[in-house]
């Protein structure tokens, strides 16, 4: 039994040595977030300085739209699996203020409003300029 146990601590140990701490999995979500967000807004990725999708639009189709909030469903569960116990007062911060956006995002496309498709610069650039003055 002593061998098992033994065995079974050993196979363990790595892992839990590479266990994340909720302050790392949080991390982790915002940096993946923040990846994705830059490139489904590729103008304002280079407004912000990065220089990678110099070479790309937005896409304002529906079906872009679909897979974005499909993508933000999927932050939330991320976030939602990240424990708020052990995480600090900015982190509990941080994670609720992007589990509000992400909601808030979500639930707007259910307003039919949001399913119109805009071709206005003031859609892809006025938001920009709202983010500039900030």
């Amino acid at each position: 039994m002593r061998k098992i146990i033994s065995l079974m601590l050993a196979v363990a140990a790595p892992a839990l040595a590479h266990a994340q701490t909720p302050h790392d999995q949080l991390t982790k979500v915002i940096d993946d977030h923040w990846a994705w967000y830059l490139s489904v807004h590729p103008v304002e990725a280079t407004a912000r300085g990065v220089r990678d999708y110099d070479d790309q639009i937005s896409d304002l189709s529906l079906g872009a739209r679909d897979a974005q909030i499909k993508a933000e469903q999927g932050f939330v569960t991320r976030l939602d699996a990240v424990p708020e116990t052990g995480l600090d007062a900015a982190d509990k911060v941080n994670r609720a203020v992007l589990l509000w956006m992400l909601r808030d995002d979500i639930a707007s496309d259910k307003h039919q409003a949001e399913r119109l498709m805009l071709f206005t610069t003031y859609y892809i650039y006025g938001r920009l300029s709202l983010c500039k003055r900030h």
